[in-house]
């Protein structure tokens, strides 16, 4: 029975042939703010001027930096905005073409995504099914083919809109794109912000961006905590602009003061941080000086590049933010500031030595969530303090031989994890719930550990 269904299996894989589907690859992009090649999605950026003066041309000579020239927050802005008349300019490839399929040569073309409609014009070249193509399309086409009364991308403040479009190659001569193997769906999204976004509102207005968050030192960097935003649910940091999504945190900082924390900051005094595909932001910058003050603004970059919702002043200075002052400089440097920062030697759970403390070596790796914890308990409740300090100083000092002895057993690692899982968990309660609740936690097990030593010692006294 098994020899004559697998003899059957082999007839049909010989007999009857099998089709490849015909794919349309996007090879690359250009002219654009940013290309997600995951979801196929165009953007451009139009937040603020695209004038020359206002806005420097990139090397790439199709998009402009608006950031490097704004010297307030007075509007967002784009370090890659899209230019109304620049084309982008979108490469492919069709692959996979059976015998019954329309061969080409064809032009090049865009259309709306029911056919209907060309967008832009034709390719002035021909290209044959397995020869990269490339299409030129102005922007300023792709927007007037959504809105026909509109003249350019950036004449509607406020201005959000998804595109689906058809590229491909005309391969049976019809002028158009009416066969499924000529073309491949895209995604083109602009996005015009007002005004309005350009700065982030204190938390419980509604809007989008950043709403709070606190700096802490470290050795040469700081990290970024407690991040509140009213549009974010479930830590989803995607969804700190309303429409599209974000694409990055951006964090600008300096040295002199909150008045020098603007968009046209150095590349020195910036850093991006990322929003991976869960909505989660990396939350450490590093490359800064010792005993250096720096003082932070937090803003949002959307999928189109454009910059909104930076820190404002009014944020530094809401009273719930004391001692905070949108005036200070180094030299009125607060450590009790929570958008301010001076990094220092931090000494503990992890440095540069990896391997040599007491609990890397007992969870295994410095990556470990539980050693993260207590390092973020360490920059958080100690260092800040003269006490803290000199309780990680002395555990620096004491540490690596004892954590080297771990290391080597795996009994000594039980033993040590077994130690130190009650102090993660007051560490976890710290840190996530409220401190609160870990000092009401250590004052009932302190009053039931009284409790039990008085009633033994009474015990012994009537013995």
């Amino acid at each position: 029975m098994l020899r004559r269904w697998l003899s059957l299996i082999i007839l049909l894989l010989f007999h009857f042939p099998f089709y490849a589907q015909a794919t349309v690859t996007i090879t690359s992009v250009s002219g654009a703010s940013y290309y997600d090649s995951s979801t196929t999605t165009i953007y451009g950026g139009f937040a603020g001027p695209e004038d020359a003066v206002n806005c420097p041309p990139n090397s790439d000579g199709k998009t402009c930096n608006n950031c490097s020239t704004l010297t307030s927050l007075s509007r967002p802005c784009n370090e890659k905005r899209a230019m109304n008349t620049s084309t982008i300019d979108i490469s492919f490839k069709i692959t996979d073409l059976s015998s019954s399929d329309p061969q080409g040569p064809g032009v090049a073309m865009m259309y709306t995504s029911d056919g209907a409609t060309q967008i832009g014009s034709s390719s002035s070249s021909s290209f044959s099914p397995d020869q990269t193509a490339t299409l030129s399309v102005a922007w300023d086409d792709i927007c007037r083919a959504d809105d026909s009364s509109s003249t350019d991308c950036d004449d509607t403040a406020g201005e959000n809109t998804a595109l689906s479009v058809r590229i491909g190659l005309d391969l049976d001569g019809q002028n158009g794109l009416d066969q499924s193997v000529e073309y491949t769906t895209i995604t083109i999204h602009w996005h015009n912000p007002d005004a309005s976004a350009a700065t982030a509102s204190v938390c419980g207005n509604g809007t989008g961006g950043i709403c709070d968050f606190s700096i802490y030192p470290g050795d040469e960097k700081v990290y970024i905590e407690n991040l509140q935003s009213d549009l974010v649910t479930d830590n989803n940091f995607k969804n700190l602009v309303s429409g599209i999504d974000a694409y990055a945190l951006r964090l600008l900082f300096h040295t002199d003061g909150f008045s020098s924390v603007l968009p046209n900051v150095s590349s020195d005094f910036k850093e991006d941080l990322d929003i991976d595909s869960n909505g989660t932001v990396s939350s450490i910058v590093d490359r800064l000086e010792n005993n250096t003050p720096y003082f932070f603004r937090l803003g949002v970059v959307d999928k189109a590049q454009n910059l909104l919702y930076v820190t404002s002043d009014t944020m530094i200075d809401d009273a719930s933010n004391d001692p905070c002052d949108s005036t200070q400089v180094a030299a009125s440097f607060d450590p009790d500031c929570k958008f301010s920062a001076k990094p220092d030697e931090v000494l503990g759970f992890l440095t540069d030595d990896l391997n040599c403390f007491v609990a890397t070596a007992a969870f295994g790796s410095p990556l470990s969530k539980k050693v993260n914890d207590f390092r973020l308990f360490r920059d958080r409740y100690l260092m800040p303090s003269d006490l803290g300090k000199k309780m990680v100083h002395l555990y620096y000092k004491y540490s690596p031989p004892l954590a080297h002895w771990i290391a080597q057993s795996d009994l000594r690692r039980l033993a040590t994890r077994i130690f130190l899982w009650p102090l993660w968990t007051l560490v976890w309660l710290t840190l996530y719930i409220n401190p609160l609740v870990t000092l009401l936690l250590l004052g009932t097990i302190l009053l039931i550990f009284i409790n039990v030593w008085r009633r033994k010692h009474k015990k012994d006294a009537h013995v």
